[in-house]
């Protein structure tokens, strides 16, 4: 993508992620193995599960089977998936093939047969009413999307392979392959694949615009698409995606935050301060739109403003290095050297105490105001800190000249 403004279309508003697949009845999750089994571990394993999948499959043909002759009065349950009514016979089966399934998913990477394990526990092949147009297995493989999207980059690359269930997804057509580029994008941000998680989350947000959709759209999906944009440096694009959002959930702070956040790295003071004035509104405990408006009066030269909201933010909480590793910058910039040092306090002693940077920053300021006892202890505890030469040779420096200004 070329630089300059997005071309994002209007953001739909996310649906929601697709529910958890027969949340009834997963059961306790399977303790991971430290390292994944491998050669003849992982056939033995694989042979093991294949089967009880066997054997187990044989057990739900006869419940099928049988499921004709119950009498009427014979307890039933609510397909989780479907909603449709089965015999309680199955549930044991059920839970087994979920177990399964985790198994082969998260112990031996294999997505194509843990996809297997779930149809035989949604009874896709043997339940009765299993018909092919209830959508179960679409179902099924955004259900295994969400559980690769907790197992890292390898089941993300299984599931996006060509041939792979994702495009299986798409291709289906409707609801179905317009939730599937939701799943797709957040597969490829676990990847890392920044480029290709940004095509599909856009297109997902185009057509949930055009479907009229875009209020639906959750928070999660916003916050990610942004956080792309803003993990390649493009901070207006990331404030165009968190603008879409707002204009489709106004009373959502974060939002507003984000906005002001990227417009204040962009140099747009004006569009920053009034972004996150509307999220200092909506939320006023929030300490980072606090930390951020004090850094943005600063750069207009507000400082009344300046110090009233970092008096705020911090007694709110305010632990943004980012922003107040900016504001002590902004100080020293500007020649206000106790607002710095108090900053700089701030973040050596509170939040970053074991930053050598950070303590030689607050050495030079002190230094700077010709407080020689006060910088010897940051000096002191500067050298402590430091674990390269480099480092130490720093530290030499700044006693050399704290020995100058005694003599």
């Amino acid at each position: 993508m070329q630089p300059g403004r997005s071309n994002i279309p209007p953001l739909p508003f996310p649906l929601p992620l697709p529910p958890r697949l027969l949340s009834g009845l997963l059961s306790p999750p399977i303790p991971l193995p430290l390292t994944p089994p491998s050669g003849d571990a992982k056939r033995n394993e694989l042979n093991s599960c294949e089967q009880e999948m066997s054997r187990l499959e044989q057990e739900a043909t006869a419940a099928a089977a049988a499921a004709g002759t119950l009498d009427p009065n014979t307890p039933r349950q609510l397909d989780p998936v479907t909603g449709e009514e089965v015999p309680v016979l199955g549930e044991m089966q059920a839970r087994a093939f979920i177990s399964l399934a985790t198994s082969l998913l998260k112990t031996l990477s294999l997505p194509a047969e843990a996809l297997l394990a779930l149809e035989l526990a949604a009874g896709l092949r043997h339940w009765p009413n299993a018909a092919a147009g209830t959508h179960r297995e679409a179902q099924l493989i955004s259900a295994l999307a969400e559980t690769a999207l907790g197992q890292g980059a390898q089941a993300a690359e299984a599931l996006l392979a060509p041939g792979g269930p994702m495009i299986q997804l798409r291709r289906a057509g409707g609801a179905t392959a317009w939730r599937s580029k939701l799943l797709t994008a957040q597969l490829y941000r676990a990847q890392g694949a920044g480029d290709d998680a940004i095509r599909f989350y856009q297109e997902y947000l185009d057509e949930a615009r055009q479907q009229g959709l875009v209020t639906q759209v959750e928070l999660p999906v916003w916050l990610e698409l942004a956080g792309c944009y803003v993990a390649r440096g493009q901070h207006r694009y990331a404030a165009d995606v968190y603008l879409l959002g707002a204009a489709a959930a106004p009373r959502c702070a974060a939002l507003w935050r984000g906005a002001g956040e990227c417009f204040a790295l962009e140099g747009d003071l004006a569009s920053a301060d009034m972004c996150l004035t509307e999220a200092n509104v909506l939320d006023p405990e929030d300490p980072r739109p606090w930390g951020w408006l004090a850094l943005v009066a600063l750069k207009e030269g507000r400082q009344e403003d300046a110090e009233k909201a970092l008096s705020f933010g911090l007694r709110c909480g305010l632990d943004d290095v980012r922003v107040l590793s900016q504001i002590a910058d902004e100080y020293k910039a500007t020649g206000q050297l106790r607002d710095q040092q108090r900053v700089l306090q701030e973040l050596a002693n509170k939040l970053q105490p074991q930053s050598f940077a950070l303590r030689a920053e607050l050495v030079r300021c002190l230094a700077a105001q010709h407080m020689g006892p006060e910088a010897a202890r940051e000096v002191a505890a500067a050298r402590e800190l430091a674990s390269s030469e480099e480092e130490m040779a720093e530290v030499a420096e700044m006693e050399e000249t704290l020995r100058g200004m005694a003599s």
